[in-house]
């Protein structure tokens, strides 16, 4: 195969091109970001135009970061802000620290349009009363809920450790079946049922999202001048041609294979995503 220049997402393409991406300087303030956070997700969700949204730090928020794996733990908490903020959006107005802040008529509106919202609300929130003998207060509380969860994943060996939710459906009986509901990861929040319509947006809203930064070999695909979390559609990359998407899987891969990542396949579609750190695959970092 003929080299490949540096990689680039679809999304970064078309969406520079198309202005259908949406840029947020995040603050230096937790309750700030958590607030922009919050406000970039309603708008993405309003316009199914839109195909990703760039939350950007600014430099003073990472200028003592050196290296890749530091910039994975610096950024775990602004990942975990991220989740938590897509989840305040997506369950709204059925997370506990959101009853009252609607009216009855706005309630029973989003329950006969998105009734499984509930139920994934319900599971989420006896998930987290279940370690912390509470309902989650807000967005924050939610967020360091999730970090501590991840934390303790990687503590027992998982580096990308997936938070699986389960919960009934249309019951609040102990002993009505459960079903997995939703999916946390610090990489984007996924509810399995809505993979049914995988190149529908308007009904998989699903996200995954990638870290950019200084510290990525420049010919690698995520390399940014500036430290980035770019959400995008898992609906509109599956929307595009199969043989498009097997392009841009082997691209992806090649690149990330010169970059110094073990790639057996180039047309493996299990990519890493988030931070790729080499230390943690057992390989010397790359030069820039």
């Amino acid at each position: 195969m003929a080299h490949v220049q540096t990689f680039r997402c679809p999304y970064e393409e078309k969406g520079h091109q198309d202005d259908t991406i949406v840029t947020v300087m995040l603050s230096t303030e937790r309750s700030e970001r958590l607030t922009q956070i919050t406000t970039a997700f309603k708008r993405f969700y309003e316009r199914t135009d839109l195909i990703g949204i760039r939350f950007c730090l600014p430099p003073s928020l990472w200028q003592d970061v050196r290296s890749l794996p530091a910039l994975a733990d610096y950024l775990l908490p602004i990942q975990c802000e991220i989740v938590a903020g897509e989840c305040e959006v997506r369950l709204a107005p059925f997370l506990p620290y959101q009853f009252g802040k609607v009216t009855k008529e706005e309630s029973d509106a989003a329950l006969d349009k998105r009734r499984h919202a509930l139920w994934i609300a319900y599971a989420l929130a006896e998930a987290f009363e279940s370690t912390e003998e509470r309902f989650p207060a807000d967005a924050d509380d939610l967020a360091t809920w999730i970090q501590r969860r991840v934390e303790d994943n990687r503590k027992a060996g998982l580096y990308s450790p997936h938070i699986g939710i389960v919960g009934p459906i249309e019951s609040t009986l102990a002993t009505a079946p459960k079903f997995h509901l939703l999916t946390l990861t610090i990489h984007g929040v996924t509810f399995p049922h809505e993979r049914l319509s995988p190149e529908n947006a308007t009904k998989n809203q699903n996200t995954f999202s990638v870290v950019k930064a200084p510290f990525y070999p420049k010919k690698f695909g995520r390399y940014s001048e500036m430290v980035e979390v770019v959400v995008t559609r898992e609906a509109h990359f599956a929307a595009l041609p199969p043989d498009v998407r097997k392009k841009i899987r082997i691209r992806s891969n090649e690149t990330l294979r010169r970059s110094g990542v073990r790639v057996k396949d180039l047309a493996e579609d299990k990519q890493e995503l988030g931070v790729w750190i080499p230390e943690y695959r057992g390989q010397l970092p790359q030069k820039r």
